[in-house]
């Protein structure tokens, strides 16, 4: 199947999902360091994202150079390192024990993709790492939907949303991060804007 779209329509669309990213990023972030937001990022999960999407990046890029579709990863990893930072360096986040057990999952899931080189099995498993490393931000939004509610997930949304534009037509490893990040989003836009649960 050919690309949908020409090279300079995927180049406007990963421009497009690039600068969304970056608002989304600034959004959350903004949120994130004002002491009046109920905001309180589990910074393990943002370092652990800038790791997994990193990791996926750098594999597909080495395997089959650098797309347009990439951009989204590639702004992301950006700034999910400079919000982990950042939320720390301003003591506005929340940790706790098993955040670290979600941690040593991700990183076994590192050790099983180190081992293979083969691109499709490596985003999978990239994946599935963040998934594991994502569980406390997803345990936030279910228990306290105000602790992770943020425009920031609407603007994921559409920046992920212009990405799988992109790769219609592109090999589906190209696609499978940004379908993962849309529904992510999706997910935590949904949870956010509900009643909250008992704790667990």
């Amino acid at each position: 199947m050919a690309p949908l779209f020409t090279k300079t329509i995927e180049q406007v669309f990963g421009v497009i999902a690039g600068i969304v990213l970056i608002i989304a990023g600034t959004t959350y972030l903004v949120s994130a360091l004002k002491k009046s937001n109920p905001i309180k990022p589990r910074p393990i999960s943002w370092f652990g994202w800038s790791i997994m999407m990193g990791i996926s990046l750098l594999s597909q890029v080495i395997n089959k150079g650098f797309e347009l579709s990439q951009m989204g990863l590639l702004v992301s990893t950006i700034c999910c390192v400079l919000i982990g930072i950042l939320t720390i360096l301003s003591k506005n986040y929340t940790i706790k024990p098993w955040d670290w057990l979600c941690l040593i999952l991700g990183a076994i899931c590192v050790a099983i993709y180190l081992s293979t080189k083969d691109a499709l099995l490596t985003t999978s498993i990239a994946i599935l790492a963040d998934f594991l490393i994502a569980i406390p931000t997803v345990h936030n939004a279910y228990v306290k939907p105000l602790s992770e509610k943020t425009s920031a997930w609407m603007y994921g949304i559409i920046s992920w949303s212009c990405t799988l534009i992109i790769c219609i037509g592109h090999p589906i490893v190209y696609g499978l991060f940004a379908i993962y990040l849309f529904l992510f989003n999706t997910s935590m836009f949904v949870l956010t804007h509900r009643k909250p649960k008992a704790k667990f």
